[in-house]
């Protein structure tokens, strides 16, 4: 995520971390998504079709 460039709070809500600097509210939906693609990885299509079909038949 660093290398990626993502948000120094976003970063540490993901991992649990406390953080040393005060809270001035988190930034917008539109702000933590855009960080969160930063570190999406791709993946094919179909990847996971299994598992939601195994989900389904129980």
């Amino acid at each position: 995520m660093l290398e990626a460039g993502t948000d120094y709070e976003l970063r540490c809500q993901l991992i649990g971390h406390a953080k040393p600097r005060p809270d001035y509210g988190g930034g917008s939906i539109t702000f933590r998504r855009d960080q969160l693609l930063k570190i999406a990885h791709p993946y094919e299509e179909g990847l996971f079709d299994c598992v939601v079909e195994r989900s389904m038949r129980t």
